[in-house]
């Protein structure tokens, strides 16, 4: 078994893709307004839990929400944007599924590309929408997972 599935929580996202420790998901409230958490453990209360990610939670009060309960709730479904264990990497000709919003109308958020080009820094995608090509960092887009 792979260290991926070592690591699956039991629980999945509004789109069926397995959540795994480490996960980040991001919850929608409105088209521009967003909150992110990753996946962790509560050993004390040996449940797995929400902790919110971000540039702005440093100045937050330190939280944690329960898993079980917050995947559904009626303000926004949560969707799995990356990992902060394992690297999702990038082959050539492979899919890859778009994790951020400021990439264009060729690149919406959740839409599938295809993998042209792999350099040390950045990625070449080719959109499935309109084939437009353009780069993107390695964390703004995860592999096609089940």
């Amino acid at each position: 078994m792979s260290l991926p599935e070592h690591l699956f929580t039991g629980f999945y996202d509004k789109d069926g893709y397995k959540i795994y420790l480490g996960d980040k998901l991001r919850r929608y409230i409105t088209s521009s307004i967003s909150s992110s958490f990753v996946v962790s453990f509560d050993v004390q209360n040996q449940a797995y839990c929400l902790i919110p990610f971000g540039k702005d939670v440093k100045q937050l009060p330190y939280r944690i929400y329960p898993v079980l309960g917050n995947l559904d709730a009626e303000e926004g479904k949560m969707h799995v944007v990356g990992n902060v264990i394992f690297a999702e990497t990038a082959t050539l000709q492979s899919e890859v599924k778009i994790s951020v919003t400021n990439k264009g109308d060729g690149f919406p958020f959740g839409s599938m590309a295809k993998v042209l080009e792999v350099s040390e820094w950045e990625v070449l995608l080719k959109s499935k929408i309109n084939q437009e090509e353009r780069s993107f960092n390695y964390g703004e887009f995860i592999n096609q997972r089940i």
